[in-house]
């Protein structure tokens, strides 16, 4: 599964893998981070999550922003 982020501002349409943790997440991580500036990661993930690892996200993101 991909989306596509819209919080990107390129030249370029990109699209992002998703994470819904049933595959594994070192997999996905080097995806996610080779897609993504890493200015942007935190704010992706919104869009990339799905099922419990989007919940939980939605719950800890304040712990991790600046």
């Amino acid at each position: 599964m991909m989306t596509r982020s819209l919080h990107y501002i390129s030249i370029e349409v990109r699209d992002f893998p998703t994470y819904d943790g049933l595959c594994e997440v070192d997999a996905f991580l080097n995806r996610f981070e080779r897609g993504m500036p890493e200015q942007q990661c935190f704010k992706a993930l919104k869009w990339v999550l799905r099922a419990t690892s989007m919940r939980w996200w939605g719950m800890h993101q304040g712990i991790f922003e600046d």
